[in-house]
């Protein structure tokens, strides 16, 4: 229970557990807004090597995913999922970058490119690009408006506007 006191502060709960609260809050209402099932890992061999990743064995999971992206046809539907993939267990932000937007240009028409736009705008706002990351999530809602993701695309461009002082 929180009181006034004279001086102006607050008595009991101090303002920062309230913000852990809603920041635990967060954490568990934000998974909901994304699907679990909706975009995930199909291929057998792909969700191996994510899992390898995972578990310590970056290297190992990368070399796997780039034997499977060898042997398989880009024409073919899986190609995307195996260079997003390929993103997610990146060691570097540039690599990811790159493999996003690989899947955003080459397979845009893939299951997976709102969610590769998507990681796109997160890559731009971690790196304070808070123009790019508005643009990245401005083309999911005008090429996806549909999308799975359009909950935590909503969720980041309120976070970029907010951050620009863009009402």
């Amino acid at each position: 229970m929180m009181s006034g006191r004279k001086d102006g502060r607050m008595e009991g709960r101090k303002p920062w557990a309230l913000r852990g609260a809603w920041l635990v809050a967060a954490f568990l209402v934000l998974p909901s807004l994304y699907p679990a099932g909706a975009h995930a890992q199909a291929d057998p061999r792909v969700m191996a090597a994510v899992r390898q990743a995972q578990e310590g064995a970056g290297d190992s999971a990368r070399a796997a995913l780039a034997r499977l992206l060898q042997a398989t046809p880009a024409t073919d539907s899986l190609y995307p999922e195996i260079l997003f993939a390929t993103a997610l267990i990146s060691p570097t932000a540039q690599e990811m970058q790159r493999h996003l937007q690989r899947v955003v240009v080459e397979h845009s028409l893939s299951r997976w490119a709102d969610d590769a736009l998507l990681k796109l705008a997160q890559l731009e706002y971690a790196s304070g690009n808070l123009p790019g990351t508005v643009r990245q999530l401005d083309r999911i809602r005008a090429d996806f408006p549909r999308s799975d993701v359009m909950g935590l695309a909503a969720f980041w461009a309120a976070r970029a506007h907010f951050d620009l002082r863009d009402e």
